[in-house]
């Protein structure tokens, strides 16, 4: 029987079939590659290299469940290192919503401990209907997003100010709450003071004034100076003498006027006969 060696495969040449091979699935393996081996009968590769499936490990840390790790092939399960210790790093991760961790290489993590959130960031609806509350674990980052409970008070407009609706948002997180305001005013809404006729108020000796004015939609009062002029008739023969002040005043283009008579009494001279 003659034997032909090829860069790949053995062919016995031996009568008129060639060996058909027939490769295991398991595999085989060194510290360097792994194959599979021919189970068909009289297959003379002795050469790994030539063999099915033969390539390099490719290795990577698995887990072992007992605080260690192995370093072993994926493909074919050949284990190089095994039953280290876990090499955790010290990035800390998000983990889940019970706490964050530390992880190895090999994919298993630590837990360091619960999440530590401070106050959150409120997000609102356009309209302020609806909001939310998002957390954020100092630590690691991990978010928890709350749905917020909203109500609203809503202030009429009046002389002076514009109507305004406060939305509030409450969240309640880990056993505490959480609140944020928005305040919405309607623009340029304030109906502005509605001032009637004014009380004029006259100092004793009537030299000052002052017109007191009344709105009418919020009773604010007004108080603006006047302008006094008086008028002074001598006495006659029946009549007492007498001055007339006057106290003038205009509000918003209006004008307003007061008179206050006073009378210097017994002042009339009586007829004179001759």
């Amino acid at each position: 029987m003659e034997t032909v060696y090829t860069n790949t495969v053995y062919l016995y040449l031996s009568g008129s079939t060639s060996h058909v091979h027939s490769w295991s699935s398991d595999w085989s393996s060194d510290e360097t590659y792994h194959w599979h081996e021919c189970i068909a009968d009289n297959c003379n590769y002795t050469l790994n290299n030539v063999k099915d499936g033969y390539v390099d490990h490719t290795f990577v840390w698995v887990d072992n469940g007992d605080n260690t790790h192995s370093w072993v092939c994926s493909v074919c399960g050949y284990v190089e290192t095994e039953n280290q210790n876990h090499s955790f790093g010290e990035q800390v991760e998000q983990g889940d919503e019970n706490g964050h961790w530390v992880v190895c290489e090999c994919g298993a993590y630590y837990r360091l401990g619960a999440h530590t959130y401070g106050a959150p960031t409120f997000n609102w609806a356009e309209n302020y209907s609806t909001a939310t509350a998002s957390f954020s674990c100092s630590t690691c980052g991990y978010p928890v997003t709350v749905d917020c409970e909203v109500e609203s008070v809503t202030t009429d407009v009046t002389c002076e100010e514009d109507g305004k609706t406060v939305y509030t948002a409450t969240a309640t997180f880990n056993g505490a709450e959480y609140t944020d305001t928005q305040t919405v005013t309607e623009e340029g809404t304030a109906t502005g003071h509605s001032y009637g006729e004014p009380t004029f108020n006259w100092a004793e000796d009537y030299s000052t004034a002052t017109a007191a004015f009344t709105c009418s939609g919020c009773s604010n009062v007004l108080e603006v100076g006047c302008g006094v002029t008086s008028s002074t008739t001598a006495a006659t023969c029946t009549a007492d003498a007498y001055t007339v002040y006057t106290a003038s005043v205009s509000l918003d283009g209006t004008p307003y006027t007061d008179t206050q008579t006073v009378t210097e009494e017994n002042t009339a001279t009586g007829h004179s006969y001759g």
